[in-house]
């Protein structure tokens, strides 16, 4: 009898001093095998807090955090009487004899909150679009000029950059420099070419690239 007394005590004895364990996983929280809600859990931008009230003073806890889980640089751990260690794909935290009624664990999700990779990424195809666009336009461009003389060529990259690829004679003449005469002159060259196309607004023309 004083055999069974002894096995029960000692039975007794290790469930007193097993520890508690709160496991995170994704947006659960389970205590021992127990799910409950996430209200143990609050979000920062990309920084996670555990918080545990009402810990009874003197229980063994064990914390295990989600899988890819870091703490933060500065580990924000309280009470900091604790062991950190690993089963090769989580943190786990354990508090023996725990001399605190609070538990509060800061850690990260590398990857959550922060969408600069992905922004990244946008921006390193767009900005690889239109280089793509633009040495596409500067080859056109040069292809288009290559046989040209010097004031024809001055026409066609000045169209090329203009809104639509088009301009009025007037602009043209003013913002190159060239007379409204030879203007005319060098248009009727560069229209036999079928490089451009004059399209006339009543007593007005507005030069096309083609």
């Amino acid at each position: 009898m004083r055999q069974y007394i002894v096995i029960l005590f000692l039975f007794t004895l290790s469930l007193a001093n097993a520890a508690i364990t709160y496991e995170i996983d994704g947006t659960e929280t389970t205590m021992d095998g127990i799910v409950t809600i996430d209200r143990l859990i609050e979000k920062s931008g990309s920084t996670y807090y555990f918080i545990l009230n009402d810990v009874s003073m003197g229980d063994d806890i064990e914390l295990i955090l989600p899988e890819s889980a870091i703490l933060t640089k500065d580990k924000i751990i309280s009470p900091v009487e604790t062991t950190i260690g690993t089963n090769g794909r989580q943190v786990i935290i354990t508090w023996d004899n725990i001399q605190s009624n609070k538990i509060i664990v800061l850690y990260e999700l590398p990857g959550n909150g922060s969408n600069y990779p992905y922004y990244l990424g946008v921006l390193v195809l767009l900005g690889g679009i239109l280089y793509y666009v633009y040495f596409k336009k500067t080859i056109k461009i040069k292809k288009l000029t290559q046989n040209l003389l010097v004031d024809e060529k001055r026409i066609v990259k000045y169209l090329a950059g203009k809104k639509g690829r088009e301009a009025w004679t007037g602009s043209i003449s003013k913002d190159l420099g060239i007379s409204k005469v030879r203007l005319s002159r060098k248009i009727r060259s560069l229209g036999a070419k079928e490089l451009i196309q004059k399209v006339p607004y009543g007593n007005k023309n507005k030069i096309k690239l083609r």
